[in-house]
């Protein structure tokens, strides 16, 4: 019976991951993604009680107990796969995994956890002259959920990423708006993608440092959520500033290709281009991106040659709670809560294109 119990369970599976690319591809670009996610829990729930349905017979439980006892099975498969599977394999965060316990939050996933205990036995018929006398075995299962389900969520982002946000939605208000000369509005204007990397370090003419970057959708005021990612590359020049402000602009579509790559690295590419500075230049540049480097109180555009991108799925975990991929965030995979960091930079690029505009 349990064998029996453990192969359908394995069938649930593809029936949960084509439950959530649904929800990723279908829901959340209209919905948003926390309507989209208690929606997908629904969906799943009604999903493994139409299983549960289907098989109970096949299964065989002799005995409402062996029912509930085929449901535990179910429930211990799923905590095992979400917690081992999910953060071993798939590295999703701790914190990202019991964030969906938060129903607090909103997060309804405890509701796929009670179909998935107590489907075999709803949809168990027993004899007549048995009695149910597992009562204590199903309290203590919906005590453990409910234990779950009340402890807080521990997902927030961390001082260090909400740092990197609003010091990189600083560098952007200065270069895009106060610096004299600033980045040209023709070029922002052309910008499918804005990458800034806030206090790179410099080691002679190498930099490396993490930033984060948006892209431009169908309209020119709206931008996606931001993505962590993380840049290296050489510039022509030794500075003695130990850090400096690096601001990339991709100016094709080609260019914001280069920037989602989960893993970009020379000779695949050509060195990025220098940019243009002054209050605007009807110039067009050909280059894919373009650069700009602020360091003390010079800025200036700047060639970056050996250079490599790099996206920081753990970094997206602890802003959206799960570790999306550059390329999910910014082709609009879904739309996330936003924590004030994120807002904010996302805001200043609005702003500032809604004065352009």
């Amino acid at each position: 019976m349990l064998g029996r119990a453990a192969v359908i369970w394995m069938g649930i599976v593809p029936v949960a991951i084509v439950n959530g690319m649904l929800r990723d591809v279908v829901l959340a670009p209209y919905l948003g993604d926390p309507t989209a996610r208690a929606i997908s829990c629904v969906t799943l729930a009604t999903a493994i009680l139409v299983v549960a349905r289907m098989s109970i017979a096949w299964i065989g439980p002799p005995t409402a107990g062996a029912a509930w006892m085929v449901g535990i099975v179910w429930l211990n498969l799923t905590l095992a796969f979400e917690f081992l599977v999910g953060h071993y394999v798939f590295g999703t965060p701790w914190a990202a995994l019991r964030a969906d316990y938060n129903i607090f939050a909103g997060r309804l996933w405890v509701l796929v956890l009670a179909a998935t205990l107590t489907g075999p036995r709803i949809m168990f018929r027993p004899p007549p002259r048995r009695t149910d006398q597992s009562f204590g075995l199903v309290a203590a299962a919906a005590l453990a959920l409910l234990t779950l389900s009340a402890a807080p969520s521990t997902i927030s982002p961390t001082g260090e990423e909400e740092d990197l946000l609003y010091n990189a939605t600083a560098v952007f208000q200065h270069v895009a708006v106060q610096a004299v000369p600033a980045i040209p509005a023709s070029v922002m204007l052309r910008a499918h993608g804005i990458a800034v990397f806030p206090r790179t370090v410099l080691n002679g003419a190498r930099l490396a440092g993490n930033g984060v970057m948006s892209a431009r959708r169908a309209i020119p005021t709206e931008w996606t959520p931001p993505a962590a990612i993380a840049f290296e590359g050489v510039i022509p020049l030794e500075l003695e500033s130990p850090e400096a402000d690096l601001v990339l602009v991709a100016q094709t579509q080609r260019g914001l290709d280069y920037l989602v790559q989960g893993r970009l690295a020379n000779p695949v590419v050509a060195p990025i281009a220098a940019g243009v500075l002054g209050t605007d230049t009807p110039a067009r540049l050909h280059g894919d991106i373009l650069a700009y480097m602020r360091f003390g109180n010079y800025f200036a555009g700047v060639t970056v040659s050996d250079w490599s991108i790099r996206e920081l799925k753990a970094d997206n975990a602890l802003l959206y709670g799960r570790p999306y991929s550059t390329e999910a965030i910014v082709r609009g995979a879904g739309f996330f809560y936003l924590p004030p960091a994120a807002r904010a930079w996302r805001n200043a690029i609005a702003a500032y294109f809604r004065q352009l505009s």
